[in-house]
């Protein structure tokens, strides 16, 4: 009898392995020329992934590799049309991105983006780490709902490979499953910040940040979305999101307070407990007094608050009070 394994991997549905595409920049066989063009580039471009990669023949080329669509390459490559890099040129890729690099450009905390040359370790996949295993078991983490596994995975991909789309994203979208708000809410501004064409990041993001009542934030991210290239459904969703954010709050509120009680006294008229007594320095006259009364009795306050929050100024309150006198009853 024969046995037959399937193993299922479960990527994430924003893996980048097909229909992304390369900008071809300059090729040298000397390897200081190849440093002093990724050096000059960056100057022009300031982004990640501009890589110098190795040949078997002992070439080397400055390229922009893994650029999610064509109109980005195109833009990129418009910007050295008047520079002595004109003659670069796009090609799609058709195949798994793996070669070993020499140098790449990363940026800082401090928003630079510097020239790094690649450690042995990274050579081979720094601009590959999504055929990794780590990114792989990540994926699937995610996949079959184990996000914390997955965010400590993504995590930990993250610090080595901070530049990669995916990576921050599937970070993202991890730790709001652990609702790790603020977590995933930095995660997405670096992946905005490096593609703010990637839209479907960007949906997540305002739909967080009106999970935060951050409204006005939140708005401005719809309405950079309904710029965009989106399908119909999203955008019926956006404008649904829109609507609701655009509501105005409630301005005025009112409340009412009504205070009962009933009792029993047992000297309404102040009456004396001694039907009898003497006057005294008066020659001891005797006066007869007046006997106590008992009755019951019930009093109302009514108090009414209204409070106007003006809309100019949601903090300034302007409050008026009606407070009824004190009514007490007495039951004949």
């Amino acid at each position: 009898m024969k046995l037959f394994f399937t193993i299922i991997l479960l990527f994430p549905f924003l893996s980048i392995s097909a229909s992304t595409y390369t900008l071809y920049i300059a090729s040298t066989k000397n390897k200081n020329i190849a440093k002093k063009y990724i050096e000059e580039v960056n100057d022009l471009l300031k982004i990640e992934n501009l890589v110098v990669r190795t040949h078997k023949k002992e070439n080397y080329s400055l390229i922009v590799n893994q650029i999610k669509d064509i109109q980005s390459a195109k833009d990129l490559q418009n910007k050295l049309k008047k520079t002595t890099y004109k003659d670069s040129f796009v090609k799609k890729d058709l195949k798994d991105l793996k070669y070993n690099i020499l140098f790449y450009t990363k940026s800082t905390i401090e928003n630079k983006t510097i020239v790094k040359e690649a450690k042995e370790d990274e050579k081979e996949y720094i601009l590959d780490v999504e055929s990794s295993n780590e990114y792989i078991t990540a994926s699937t983490m995610y996949n079959i709902g184990n996000y914390k596994r997955s965010y400590e995975l993504f995590n930990k991909l993250f610090y080595k490979h901070n530049y990669n789309l995916n990576i921050n994203y599937f970070l993202a979208q991890s730790a709001i499953k652990l609702g790790m708000y603020d977590e995933a809410s930095i995660a997405f501004e670096r992946v905005l910040i490096q593609d703010p064409k990637f839209n479907k990041a960007r949906y997540d993001y305002a739909r967080l940040l009106t999970k935060l009542k951050l409204k006005k934030e939140a708005k401005k991210e719809f309405n950079i979305l309904l710029k965009e290239n989106i399908t119909e459904e999203i955008k019926k969703d956006v404008k649904k999101y829109l609507k609701y954010l655009n509501k105005e709050r409630k301005l005025t509120y009112n409340s009412a307070t009504l205070i009962l009680g009933a009792g029993h006294n047992s000297n309404v008229n102040n009456g004396l407990l001694s039907t009898q007594y003497t006057l005294p320095g008066l020659g001891d006259i005797s006066v007869r007094g007046e006997e106590p009364i008992s009755d019951n009795f019930h009093n109302e306050i009514l108090s009414l608050d209204f409070n106007n929050i003006l809309k100019s100024n949601t903090a300034i309150k302007i409050k008026n009070s009606l407070l009824a006198p004190d009514f007490v009853a007495y039951l004949n």
